[in-house]
């Protein structure tokens, strides 16, 4: 059974919360790398079951922060991020209290209950997309 509320996000879900908290993840993943990273957060996300992302290029990557039980997910291209930036990536993601969840997983075809307003291809779509 999924957690109750819409497609976007669940009952009792505090948005200003999970951006702050998007925020601080940002800025300590900014200052660990030393690089600054374009981010999609909150105005900039509606009608998405995730509230904001960081982008990565060369080669291009997206690290999505669900609206659901700070789940995160890293969606990689073939290429894959260089391994360091990557292990920085999951680390900060467990020191702020997120449950990174691999990104093989959410492409996995979607059971779940809610019918959402077109079906649900796959979790990612449930979790981490545009609705």
């Amino acid at each position: 059974m999924e957690l109750l509320g819409g497609t976007e996000e669940p009952n009792g879900f505090d948005r200003s919360a999970a951006v702050a908290k998007f925020k601080l993840y940002v800025k300590d993943l900014e200052e660990k790398t030393g690089q600054e990273f374009n981010t999609d957060t909150g105005g900039e996300v509606q009608d998405a079951s995730f509230h904001s992302q960081v982008y990565f290029y060369n080669p291009y990557a997206w690290l999505k922060f669900s609206s659901y039980g700070n789940m995160v997910c890293l969606f990689e291209t073939e290429d894959g991020l260089d391994k360091s930036l990557r292990s920085i990536i999951l680390e900060l993601l467990d020191e702020h209290g997120y449950k990174y969840v691999p990104q093989e997983y959410v492409e996995l075809e979607y059971d779940g209950d809610n019918p959402g307003v077109s079906g649900f291809r796959d979790w990612s779509y449930r979790f981490f997309d545009w609705i």
